[in-house]
């Protein structure tokens, strides 16, 4: 989905079985509220977010394994993903999982 006028995804919740998803260049949304209910997400491309500050949104979703982050540049922290498999695209620095 490429989405230069996109602000929110809050409804997404209910898309329990969707397992991938792709959100590029969407530089209004800067939070993912509506993916919290996505139980059965296992990878997300939210490549060219550049308004997305924190991935805080994504914590609980236990299924997922892969999480492009490329050309996301306001990205301050990707706290609370310790559980990830993969994660492509994070600048390493920002890394800080819990020991």
């Amino acid at each position: 989905m490429l989405c230069d006028q996109l602000k929110n995804i809050d409804g997404l919740q209910s898309l329990t079985t969707l397992a991938n998803l792709k959100i590029n260049y969407c530089d209004k949304l800067d939070h993912f509220h509506g993916l919290t209910g996505l139980t059965a997400l296992t990878n997300l491309d939210l490549t060219g977010c550049s308004t997305l500050q924190n991935v805080d949104d994504l914590k609980g979703l236990r299924a997922l394994i892969g999480l492009n982050l490329t050309s996301c540049t306001g990205l301050q922290n990707v706290d609370g993903l310790s559980d990830l498999k993969a994660l492509d695209g994070a600048r390493p620095q920002l890394l800080h999982f819990p020991a």
